[in-house]
């Protein structure tokens, strides 16, 4: 298939079964840190690697999307696996439209913490935002979005920037292609720490889109670059039960920490 998965992913081994979970012949490329022995580990798959130095995960995509053999890409996280079939909708979607976006699982241990987390997490992605992991794209749309994909000013909440230029320039995206990936179980102290990397990644990213787009406040583009906000409460009571918003609401205090507090 004339596809490229591309998996970001730091030394973390469950990347074997994320390789493993793939049933199409494509081109994978895991863009990771530059470790010979888990790079060779890798490579034992039959995966390619490429290497960046850790910590900005806009420049590790980047390195990554320019690395593979094709033009559409599918770009995933070493902590996901994919559906069967998944490679192919997205294939499919990107006949459609320039972006894609799979639907995302959230797995979780059976725990209350981690139900709260994977709920969370589930309703963020209920909502139509070109995100990742689980994000297809062609390249020959770079033009479309501002002539790059990820901004290597913003080291997190890389894909919210993306997001927020494609919905600015109108560049059409297929939620609804079939594609779907399974995210592995996540901590609440681990999900804490990515919303105040999150925030901190929003302040970045507002301020790279206003230099952008002058005609907008800087503060009127971080409110959009955040998914989820105080109007969503009363849907995320209804659907998701008054645990699920207590644990979102602990969720936005955190983001809004590392956005305000770095």
């Amino acid at each position: 298939m004339d596809l490229s998965l591309v998996i970001r992913s730091g030394r973390d081994e469950k990347v074997l079964d994320c390789i493993g979970s793939v049933d199409e012949d494509v081109d994978i490329v895991v863009s990771t840190v530059p470790d010979p022995d888990f790079c060779d580990l890798v490579e034992s798959t039959g995966a390619r690697t490429v290497t960046s130095t850790p910590g900005n995960l806009s420049v590790v995509s980047n390195i990554g999307i320019d690395a593979a053999r094709y033009d559409m890409v599918f770009l995933t996280d070493s902590d996901t696996l994919l559906c069967s079939g998944c490679l192919e909708a997205v294939r499919g979607g990107l006949e459609r439209a320039p972006f894609v976006n799979a639907r995302i699982e959230f797995a979780h241990d059976g725990t209350r913490a981690s139900r709260l987390v994977s709920e969370a997490r589930d309703f963020v992605n209920s909502k139509d935002l070109a995100f990742t992991p689980g994000l297809g794209l062609d390249r020959r749309a770079v033009g479309l979005v501002g002539g790059y994909f990820f901004d290597e000013e913003v080291p997190f909440a890389v894909d919210a920037n993306l997001d927020y230029r494609i919905r600015r320039n109108g560049v059409p995206v297929v939620y609804d292609s079939g594609a779907r990936i399974v995210h592995g179980t996540e901590t609440v102290e681990h999900d804490m720490v990515a919303a105040r990397r999150i925030g901190a990644g929003v302040r970045a990213g507002a301020g790279s889109l206003a230099r952008m787009y002058p005609d907008t406040p800087e503060s009127r583009i971080g409110h959009d670059l955040k998914a989820v906000h105080m109007g969503d409460y009363p849907r995320i009571l209804r659907e998701k039960g008054m645990g699920v918003l207590l644990y979102q609401m602990r969720w936005d205090l955190n983001f809004y920490l590392g956005r305000f507090r770095g």
